[in-house]
């Protein structure tokens, strides 16, 4: 999953992050979806990347991202977040979104 593609054809309304925190200069974002259903995974990481492409904008230059995924009751093994993980990365890369990118999975 390395195509390059334009999440932001999706049809987004104002999008908000959940929460700043100056200090680190991160930016929140919290995502809760199935990712065990058939499609699930491409399709969260399409509009993981999408939603990031639509706010980044309006962030500071160099702001910190802190991707936080609570995937309670998904039997999702390490190897699979890891994969999850490179698939939003190359993503991101690709649109030239180089900022630190945190990856936190409540379980």
């Amino acid at each position: 999953m390395t195509h390059a593609y334009n999440p932001l054809n999706l049809d987004w309304t104002q999008t908000t992050v959940e929460g700043f925190d100056k200090v680190t200069n991160q930016a929140i974002l919290v995502f809760n979806f199935s990712l065990n259903r058939k499609n699930g995974y491409g399709n969260a990481v399409q509009f993981i990347v999408g939603k990031i492409l639509a706010v980044i904008k309006n962030f500071p230059i160099g702001v910190n991202l802190k991707l936080i995924f609570d995937i309670r009751g998904q039997d999702m093994i390490l190897s699979r977040t890891d994969k999850f993980k490179s698939s939003i990365l190359g993503i991101l890369g690709i649109n030239k979104i180089n900022n630190n990118v945190i990856f936190e999975f409540i379980r």
